[in-house]
């Protein structure tokens, strides 16, 4: 039976979709007064359901039984909602109550046991400031953010550092490669953009792709990987294109027919 038309344009006007592991189910949020609201449907479009409400940027775990979220900081619970619990801690509360965000972008490991994410800068912005999460969707490129990592208990919150010690700023929307050792993640400081890759046992970072001058109205995407981990998947605004993960330089882009491509992109279909 074909689905019903109405059920995809739900999903279709959701933002960050997430496929379960088993590709059946699809978890993603919408923007809403309260910070956001994270609801799971069914890959045809059916069984809509709004489970969590104060959430934002819902990934599933490896076993497809919970799901890591935004919520100022990041919060685990059950794909149906239940047993939710704080993971980071939450954001600074504003003066004038504006929703604030410290965590965004959450991507669980392979094995389970990490969750890495994008930390928005808090200790130099006044309460009365915060970045909230608005002003990070619509303006993601002007903060120092960083990548961090916590385990899922929680425990060893620590960030992402390059070869000589230093903690990378300027960098979000981590990626896991497939088995789990490397990592990619968007870098721009404003005069350069790049997809770096950093090898997590090696403590090396390299580049897949780099442009400069930065086009505000072209910036590369996050990133995703192969099934193999030998590629990396990246869209920007008017095309979208693929690189090498070891950092060869090799790429190869492709102009956008429509002239839009999302910033997000996934390789789906290596389930089939």
């Amino acid at each position: 039976m074909a689905p019903d038309g109405s059920r995809l344009t739900a999903v279709a006007e959701g933002s960050d979709p997430s496929f379960s592991p088993d590709g059946k189910r699809i978890a993603f949020w919408r923007y809403d007064s309260g910070g956001g609201s994270i609801y799971i449907a069914n890959a045809d479009g059916s069984e809509v359901n709004r489970i969590i409400s104060g959430g934002y940027q819902p990934t599933w775990s490896p076993d497809g039984g919970k799901l890591v979220y935004g919520c100022g900081g990041l919060c685990v619970a059950n794909v149906d909602g239940t047993g939710q619990s704080r993971l980071t801690p939450a954001a600074r509360v504003s003066q004038d109550r504006d929703v604030c965000i410290r965590d965004s972008d959450p991507a669980w490991s392979p094995d389970g046991s990490t969750i890495a994410f994008t930390r928005w800068p808090d200790e130099q912005i006044p309460t009365s400031m915060c970045v909230s999460l608005g002003v990070a969707l619509s303006f993601p490129f002007d903060f120092w953010t960083e990548v961090w990592f916590v385990d899922v208990d929680g425990s060893n919150p620590r960030p992402l550092r390059d070869d000589a010690g230093n903690i990378v700023t300027y960098a979000g929307w981590p990626s896991w490669s497939p088995d789990g050792g490397r990592l990619a993640f968007y870098y721009s400081n404003g005069q350069e953009e790049r997809i770096d890759v950093a090898d997590l046992k090696r403590s090396t970072i390299a580049t897949a792709i780099q442009r400069a001058p930065v086009t505000w109205d072209n910036v590369l995407g996050s990133p995703a990987w192969s099934p193999d981990g030998t590629q990396i998947i990246y869209g920007a605004a008017r095309g979208w294109g693929f690189a090498e993960s070891s950092g060869s330089g090799q790429t190869q882009g492709f102009s956008a027919s429509n002239g839009v491509v999302p910033y997000s992109l996934s390789w789906s279909w290596a389930r089939q």
